[in-house]
């Protein structure tokens, strides 16, 4: 059925019917412009929300400091992220459907509305049409009519005359041709009448057969092309939803995966790594005799520490903060400082392969500008060779920064396995010589206090014997192995890994 043939009647409701058509393009097109504002601001929000959580309660992870994470955190900082990723896709479909289909929606409006209006002025064109041609023929007919009414006067007239018998021969036969007249106008006027008749029933024909029902079937064809193209954006719409749903499933996945990754136990003995200080538990009191000279018994190291230690801020999702500490990590519990001396090694491990793979590039640099000189003027051979020398010098750097802290793990290692052996005595006599020529220098020396970590007997001159636990005064130390240090009156040498500054 077609719109032409069943609707031949109804132009003012196909004319309302396309007019709601082209404003129904024009809601849905700001319907999608108001979609997209609230995603994208919506995803803004979210990403706005994440950025604040992930500052207040996602550590910053500083240089050298162990990769180290609670399962449960770590469930936390992927759920943050996951989160954000959700919000971009929110911001995707945003965007999408601004740039996508805001506009065709629009210019699909106007391009219906431009054709609706050419077909409704074809339609008022055929109308006036049709419209005038029944005015001529209903002129045609008053005409006609009128000419009809007029014989018929005339026709009585001339009949009348007739039968006055005061009338005259003259005055009767001028009143038979005022009728013969009439009467030939009323012929002319039916013949013009009955023409006018038959052409605007033709004309009708074309107007109700051919002409509007042209104009209508094209109203209903641009009217169905509106729909299918509607119905594309419609589908478009659920395609640009549909095309983030992948990724928002991923991320939903993520989180539940990281969610059954957690394990309670092993977050807490994460913390008891992560704080234990490996001093042991402090000695029993013993009991003192009235009057016997005290004897102070040796400090625990854990409560030595308590007052040169700072403990770590912040709670479950508090921030960890590390306090610069020496070289050798010595202010850290042994624990700890074991697995900082790991930690730098590791590190510096890393750099030196890196720079090992930056001079074996170079070498092999050099080795092609030297058999292809071509490849290269002096200026570039220059270059690579002060490049392979300040390489060269990094690398010597590091292997001594990583020998030192191989020397403060063995070091370390020994004192957790026993009394390491002492050094060689030739330390002694060579700091005895240097300190008798660089008093000035000792004087300078800062005072520090250390603790005994074993017994040692002294065996040599300038040696001191030392309790395991007793506090001292270290005098001086120069890397030779041996150490100077006091007890009251009592100075002497005494092994380095011996003790350890507090």
């Amino acid at each position: 059925m077609t719109w032409g043939d069943e609707l031949w009647d109804q132009n003012d409701a196909i004319a309302n019917h396309t007019q709601e058509g082209v404003e129904f393009l024009n809601t849905y097109a700001k319907f999608l412009k108001e979609r997209a504002r609230i995603e994208s601001e919506f995803g803004g929000s979210i990403r706005k929300l994440v950025k604040q959580f992930v500052s207040d309660t996602i550590p910053t992870k500083k240089k050298g400091e162990a990769d180290e994470q609670s399962t449960g955190m770590r469930a936390w900082a992927t759920l943050l992220s996951e989160t954000e990723d959700i919000a971009k896709q929110h911001e995707v479909i945003g965007e999408t459907l601004s740039n996508s289909l805001v506009e065709p929606a629009k210019n699909l409006a106007k391009d219906v509305s431009a054709e609706r209006k050419k077909h409704l002025a074809e339609s008022a064109r055929l109308q006036a049409n049709m419209k005038k041609q029944l005015d001529d023929l209903d002129k045609v007919k008053k005409n006609y009519e009128k000419c009809c009414k007029e014989a018929e006067a005339a026709k009585i007239a001339y009949e009348k005359a007739g039968k006055d018998m005061n009338m005259t021969k003259a005055q009767e036969d001028k009143f038979k041709v005022t009728w013969q007249q009439k009467q030939k106008l009323a012929e002319d006027a039916q013949a013009e009448y009955l023409i006018m008749v038959e052409k605007t029933n033709q004309v009708r024909k074309t107007y109700y057969y051919t002409d509007m029902p042209s104009v209508f079937t094209a109203m209903q064809r641009m009217e169905e092309d509106r729909t299918a193209k509607m119905a594309t954006m419609f589908a478009q719409y659920a395609d640009v939803e549909r095309s983030t749903m992948s990724i928002v499933t991923t991320c939903l996945n993520n989180m539940t995966t990281e969610a059954g990754k957690v394990q309670p136990s092993r977050d807490t003995q994460l913390f008891i790594e992560d704080h234990k200080s490996g001093f042991q538990i402090p000695a029993d009191v013993q009991y003192a005799e009235y009057g016997a000279k005290a004897v102070a018994p040796p400090p625990s190291a854990a409560i030595a520490r308590v007052g040169t230690t700072k403990k770590k801020t912040g709670g479950l999702f508090g921030k960890k903060k590390k306090d610069d500490g020496s070289d050798d990590f010595s202010d850290l519990p042994p624990e700890k400082r074991k697995k900082r001396i790991g930690q730098k090694i590791t590190e510096l491990e890393t750099e030196i392969g890196k720079e090992q793979k930056k001079k074996d590039s170079l070498d092999n640099m050099i080795k092609l500008y030297t058999e292809k000189p071509q490849l290269a003027d002096e200026k570039a051979m220059a270059e690579a060779r002060q490049q392979l020398a300040e390489t060269a010098k990094t690398m010597d750097s590091l292997g001594k920064e990583l020998y030192k802290f191989q020397c403060y793990l063995a070091a370390f290692e020994n004192m957790a396995g026993g009394a390491p052996a002492t050094p060689s005595r030739g330390g002694i006599s060579r700091m005895e010589s240097a300190s008798s020529s660089q008093q000035d220098e000792d004087e300078d020396f800062p005072t520090q206090s250390c603790r005994a970590l074993y017994d040692f007997a002294a065996s040599g001159e300038g040696e001191l014997s030392l309790t395991a636990n007793e506090t001292l005064t270290l005098l001086e130390n120069d890397g030779s192995g041996w150490a100077r240090v006091a007890r009251g009156d009592d100075e002497g040498y005494v092994p380095e890994s011996y003790i350890e500054i507090i």
